[in-house]
C-alpha cells in the first residue's frame, strides 16, 4: 500500500506545491513599458509607442498551480518546501486512505465544482525592435499544461465506494488532461494615425508549434453507473481518450522511463489590435483599449491513439483494473463490451486552448500607470484549457526599479493579491503573494522571474557613466587660480 500510496502522493504534489519555474498570467511581467516579449504574445502591438526602442529577453520562467480538492492546513509555501522531504517520508508510513488527512495535515474540499490547474511556461531567447512605422520580433518559450475538471471530490469517492451491488449512482461529466507545447515566432505589428493624439496599433504573432506529449480522458455526458461484484455498468455513457507520448511508469516495480521525442506539429497565431489615445504630444498620459485572441491554431499528433465511443449498456471488468504500465492500464479501460465508435486513429489533429483577450490601461505619467485586463478561454475547441482571469492592476516604474501590484479573481473565484519587483534586468514576482509567505489553507502556489535588457536600460546606464565622467573633467574649486587686476 505504500508505494501505491506513494505515487499517488506525488501526483497529488504537482498540483499543490510550489517549485522554482504560467494558471495565472503573471501580471508583473505583461503590463507596463518594460515587459518586453512578454506583453508582446498576449497583445501583439502592445509595445507600439512604448518609448523603447528595442528589448531583448534573455530567459524568464513561471509556475503557476491551483486546486480546489483540498488544501493543507496552516502552511504558507516556503514552509512546505522547506518540510517537503519530511511530508513524503510521513506519506511513505500511511498504510491505509483514511489515514492521509491526519498523517498530512490536510482537508478536503466539499465543493462539487471541482478544478486543478497546473501551467509552466519557460521563456526562452527573444526580441523586438520599434520603428517608426513598425515593430518587429522574434520569441520562443515552453509550455507544461494540465487541469482537471469536476472529478468526484473526497466525500463523493468514499461515499461511491459505500454503495452496495446493484445499486446505482451518478457518473460525472469530467476531464482529465496535459500537454507540452514548444513555440517559435515571429511578431509583427504597426500603427495607423487616425487623428493627432489618436492612433489605432495593429498586430499578430505567427508561431510554430512542437509538443512531445498530449494525453486527456473525459466523459462528454452526465450518466448513469450500476455497481455490481465485478464490474461497473455504465448507461448511456459517451468518452473520449487520447494519448501520445513516450512516457511510461510502472506501479508495481516503481520504474519510470521517458524518451522525449517530437509527436505533434501545428501553426497558430495571436491577432490583436489596440486604440490609444493621448492627451497631448509633450508627456506620455493616454488611454489604451485593446482586444486580441491568442493561440488561432493547431496540432497534429501522430504515433499515439485516440479513441471516441458511446456506451448504451457497457461493461468495466474489475480484474482489468491492475497494476500495470499505464499504456497498458488505458488500452484495457477502453477495451469495454459493447461500445461503439465514432472515431478511433494512431492520429489526432487539435485546436490550441485559445483565449480572447481584454485590456484597458490608462498612464497618468511616465512612471505612474493603471490597468485591468480580462482573459477568457474560448470553451469548447480543444481538450486543453487555460485558468481564466480578471485583473486590476497598478505599476510604478522610476529609473532602474518599478513596482507592480495586481488584484486578481481567477477561474471567477479564487481572489489574489500579488507583487511583483524589477530591479534593472531582472524583474521577481508572484500573483498570489499571501500563501507564500504567510501560513494559511495552502492551496495555490505562483512564482515568476524574467532577466531583459533594453534601449532605457542602456541609456540610464550610459546617462550615468556620461555624468561621472564630466564629474571628473569638472576643475575643482582648490584648482581654480583668481586674479585680481587693479585699476
Amino acid at each position: 500500500m505504500a508505494k501505491e500510496f506513494k505515487s499517488v502522493f506525488v501526483l497529488f504534489l504537482l498540483f499543490i506545491m510550489q517549485v522554482s519555474c504560467i494558471g495565472q498570467d503573471f501580471r508583473g511581467l505583461k503590463v507596463g513599458p518594460y515587459s518586453g516579449m512578454n506583453a508582446q504574445m498576449t497583445h501583439p502591438a502592445y509595445n507600439r509607442h512604448n518609448g523603447l526602442k528595442w528589448d531583448i529577453n534573455l530567459i524568464g520562467a513561471g509556475i503557476d498551480i491551483s486546486t480546489n480538492y483540498g488544501h493543507f492546513n496552516n502552511k504558507s509555501g516556503i514552509q512546505f518546501l522547506r518540510t517537503l522531504p519530511e511530508i513524503i517520508d510521513a506519506a511513505e508510513s500511511i498504510e491505509n486512505t483514511e489515514d492521509v488527512a491526519s498523517t498530512l495535515n490536510l482537508s478536503y474540499s466539499s465543493t462539487n465544482n471541482t478544478r486543478a490547474h497546473l501551467d509552466v511556461e519557460l521563456n526562452g531567447p527573444g526580441f523586438y525592435i520599434n520603428l517608426p512605422k513598425y515593430s518587429i520580433g522574434l520569441f520562443s518559450k515552453i509550455s507544461l499544461l494540465g487541469h482537471m475538471n469536476d472529478l468526484p471530490n473526497y466525500d463523493q469517492s468514499v461515499e461511491i465506494g459505500n454503495i452496495g451491488y446493484n445499486q446505482s449512482f451518478e457518473f460525472p461529466r469530467a476531464e482529465v488532461a496535459m500537454m507540452s507545447l514548444a513555440q517559435i515566432g515571429l511578431s509583427m505589428s504597426s500603427t495607423i494615425d487616425i487623428s493627432s493624439y489618436s492612433y489605432l496599433h495593429y498586430g499578430a504573432n505567427i508561431k510554430n508549434y512542437k509538443s512531445t506529449d498530449l494525453i486527456y480522458a473525459r466523459s462528454n455526458r452526465q450518466t448513469e453507473a450500476v455497481k455490481s461484484m465485478d464490474s461497473l455498468l455504465l448507461v448511456n455513457a459517451e468518452f473520449e481518450g487520447a494519448f501520445f507520448s513516450n512516457i511510461n511508469y510502472e506501479l508495481e516495480t516503481q520504474e519510470s522511463n521517458y524518451d522525449p521525442s517530437i509527436n505533434g506539429n501545428g501553426w497558430g497565431m495571436d491577432i490583436g489590435v489596440i486604440y490609444e489615445k493621448r492627451q497631448n504630444s509633450y508627456d506620455n498620459k493616454s488611454l489604451k483599449l485593446a482586444v486580441s485572441i491568442s493561440d488561432i491554431g493547431y496540432i497534429n499528433y501522430t504515433d499515439g491513439f485516440y479513441h471516441h465511443f458511446t456506451l448504451d449498456n457497457g461493461f468495466i471488468v474489475e480484474q482489468n483494473i491492475t497494476d500495470e504500465s499505464i499504456t497498458d492500464e488505458i488500452n484495457k479501460l477502453l477495451d469495454i463490451e459493447d461500445k461503439v465508435y465514432l472515431d478511433q486513429s494512431q492520429e489526432k489533429s487539435i485546436l490550441a486552448p485559445a483565449t480572447i483577450n481584454l485590456m484597458a490601461e490608462y498612464v497618468y505619467d511616465n512612471r505612474l500607470l493603471f490597468n485591468i485586463s480580462i482573459r477568457e478561454n474560448i470553451p469548447n475547441i480543444s481538450p486543453l484549457e487555460r485558468s481564466s482571469y480578471i485583473s486590476a492592476t497598478a505599476q510604478y516604474n522610476y529609473k532602474w526599479w518599478g513596482l507592480t501590484v495586481p488584484l486578481s479573481v481567477y477561474n471567477h473565484s479564487a481572489l489574489r493579491l500579488g507583487t511583483a519587483l524589477r530591479l534593472g534586468p531582472l524583474t521577481l514576482g508572484t500573483d498570489n503573494l499571501v500563501p507564500l509567505i504567510l501560513p494559511t489553507n495552502l492551496r495555490a502556489a505562483n512564482f515568476y522571474f524574467s532577466l531583459n535588457i533594453n534601449s532605457s536600460l542602456l541609456d540610464f546606464l550610459g546617462g550615468r557613466s556620461n555624468r561621472s565622467k564630466s564629474k571628473s573633467k569638472s576643475p575643482s574649486i582648490k584648482n581654480v587660480k583668481c586674479y585680481y587686476f587693479d585699476n
